[in-house]
């Protein structure tokens, strides 16, 4: 199999995958991604020209597929930041709940005397 066919068939699992993604582990799906990435790197670097017209071809679908798993992983790297900022909070709102009085300042209970 051509490098670009290759291509474009692990393009394609892994926007598959990713349109499955509430299947699969955060891990497990970054891992693949990673895997994949790795792959690509690799594939890319055996391409060479001239290309065929069926090269052609597959190297548009490609274009195509990319744009879409780039809008598909920034929205999965969006859950996954919402998700940690959701989970700081509950650590801030716990910590207030456990010690209320951690952050207060000044003077508890003294009272100073302006009069002299």
């Amino acid at each position: 199999m051509s490098a670009i066919k290759e291509l474009h068939h692990l393009t394609n699992q892994i926007v598959s995958q990713f349109e499955q993604a509430d299947q699969y582990a955060r891990e497990e799906l970054i891992k693949k991604f990673e895997n994949f990435v790795e792959q690509r790197d690799r594939l890319i670097n055996e391409i060479q020209s001239p290309y065929t017209e069926e090269e052609k071809q597959y190297g548009q679908e490609i274009v195509k597929l990319d744009q879409r798993l780039k809008v598909m992983v920034n929205d999965y790297l969006g859950n996954i930041q919402k998700d940690i900022g959701v989970v700081s909070k509950k650590k801030q709102s716990n910590k207030k709940y456990i010690n209320p009085y951690a952050n207060l300042y000044g003077m508890d209970g003294s009272y100073i005397d302006k009069k002299n």
